[in-house]
């Protein structure tokens, strides 16, 4: 007994005794709950289900696997407001400390990531919490489930939280139209066949799972063919190779793809160069040329990122939904598609929050500066709305159809642009700054904050603290400034890509079989 204790004690009896009996008590519940929930889980665990079932382990597999141990009770199909990805079910509340063992045993053992959300915070379960978990759900009338399978397929289902009292089953939400039925009219197999149960049950948020491609533009200055095609039109002192050079950042960033988002569809590389040495085959990449893409060789060729970037709709095959990087950009954090978009098909645009593009354009500004003052000016004569912001140096979230809006809208300016073999005052940028505005006017797109660490030669020591106290869900690797010549930057980011993104991703050649 501490000091502490033998002091209330003395002085306080009772409250001594009832703490002490309160302590016993919950140990023994404590105890009684661990038995239980081995119990529960060394019965599932692990689950019968092959390897190639468990690769597309969906709602119903999660659904059929928890009912054969508890009360799990399904609305029929004529009785539901059915949307794609999303599903409706009754849970008794009595069998509540179980059913979260079950979900719980499924997340840990790799089956699937499963999370619920309750009230609109999203709670993950683990061995600490699902006494807690368990109390919030008693005081609440529903709750999702969200789930997500290895391959990215996300579903979402609300539970109805039930209980049973009188051999009647009550459900606790005011918004269904019909609460109550009878255990005795439930059929064997669980399934309520109740035409007005939910008439008034709409899911809160319907989860988005549309196919979401990748597009990278890439530089290969490694490339003997595109060295001497670039020197054509100018002299080394003239070209800034902080802008081509090339340090295998497209390796780590297709890693950090296949690490973080392994649900897209495919990836696309714009590029006029050949493939580096470590890239193999594999059906998820694909190659373009320039010449796939812009409207005519008469463009070509061109060193502009402005002008390939005009052109990057255009790529065939390329889903309505995409997401543009550069090579210097590296996800961090595993992400969904509805980080993305949302459900309504809005594209999200990570702004900055400050307001940067206000001034007069200068001849001697920066080309992305220029570019995003003209893209400015044809916003304003078509919306009558002056727009400020740029985009974060983050993955650009896209949707083809608008971008062919735009060209339609803006032929001559796209024009000019395309024709521009590099980077000139007259361009328009067209991803970086255009579009995010274009889609905002015309309701396409939302606007949210994502946290990412734009990092250069000049600060790079202090991001990488800041990384390792928060991890952010992008960072950007950024070029210039003299980067191509600074050893330091260039050993610096080399070990910190190696030490985030070690693992080789499937597209990679065997090292011993890179030349």
């Amino acid at each position: 007994m501490t000091i502490k204790g033998f002091y209330k004690l003395v002085i306080h009896p009772r409250t001594f005794l009832s703490d002490y009996s309160k302590k016993i008590f919950q140990k023994e519940s404590l105890t009684n709950e661990i038995i239980e929930r081995e119990k529960i889980i060394s019965l599932i665990s692990p689950v019968e289900l092959t390897f190639s079932e468990i690769k597309i382990l969906n709602i119903e597999t999660i659904i059929n696997e928890l009912v054969k141990y508890m009360r799990i009770y399904g609305f029929s199909e004529n009785s539901m407001n059915e949307k794609e990805n999303y599903y409706e079910y009754g849970v008794d509340i009595n069998q509540f400390r179980i059913f979260l063992m079950l979900l719980h045993s499924f997340s840990s053992n790799g089956l699937a990531s499963i999370s619920l959300r309750i009230k609109s915070k999203k709670v993950t379960l683990d061995t600490n919490n699902i006494s807690s978990v368990y109390n919030r759900l008693k005081e609440v009338n529903s709750f999702y489930l969200e789930i997500e399978n290895i391959e990215g397929i996300q579903h979402e289902v609300l539970f109805q939280i039930a209980n049973i009292e009188d051999d009647a089953l009550t459900f606790r939400a005011n918004t269904l139209y019909k609460k109550q039925k009878f255990m005795d009219e439930i059929p064997d197999n669980g399934f309520i066949n109740l035409e007005n149960l939910n008439q008034h049950s709409y899911p809160s948020q319907l989860l988005w799972n549309k196919p979401v491609d990748i597009v990278f533009t890439w530089v290969n200055s490694e490339d003997e063919e595109w060295k001497k095609m670039i020197l054509e039109y100018k002299t080394e002192e003239e070209l800034d190779f902080d802008r081509y050079q090339n340090f295998d950042e497209l390796k780590y960033a297709l890693r950090a793809i296949e690490k973080h988002i392994p649900w897209v569809r495919n990836i696309y590389i714009v590029t006029n160069c050949i493939k580096p040495k470590w890239l193999g085959s594999d059906e998820k990449i694909n190659w373009i040329s320039h010449e796939e893409v812009f409207p005519s060789k008469d463009y070509l060729p061109t060193f502009s990122s402005h002008a390939i970037e005009s052109c990057l709709h255009r790529i065939d095959g390329l889903s309505e939904y995409f997401i543009y990087f550069n090579d210097d950009v590296f996800l961090m954090k595993n992400m969904k598609k509805t980080d993305f978009f949302k459900s309504n098909d809005c594209s999200i645009s990570f702004m900055e929050s400050y307001g940067a593009s206000f001034y007069p354009r200068e001849v001697d500004d920066e080309s992305y500066i220029n570019a995003s003052l003209n893209g400015k000016r044809l916003l304003e004569k078509k919306f009558g709305i002056s727009p400020v912001q740029f985009h974060k140096h983050v993955p650009h979230v896209l949707r083809k159809s608008i971008l062919m809006q735009m060209e339609e809208d803006f032929k001559e300016s796209y024009e000019i642009v395309r024709l521009n073999r590099f980077r000139e005052k007259t361009d328009i940028s067209t991803i970086s700054f255009l579009y995010h505005h274009y889609a905002y006017f015309k309701k396409e797109s939302v606007r949210e904050s994502r946290l990412g660490h734009l990092i250069r030669n000049t600060n790079y020591r202090a991001k990488a603290r800041a990384i390792k106290v928060t991890t952010p869900h992008f960072i950007c690797i950024n070029d210039g400034g003299g980067s191509s010549t600074d050893g330091n930057y260039k050993e610096w980011m080399l070990e910190f890509l190696e030490k985030y993104y070690p693992t080789p991703a499937i597209w990679e050649k065997d090292e011993e079989t890179v030349d």
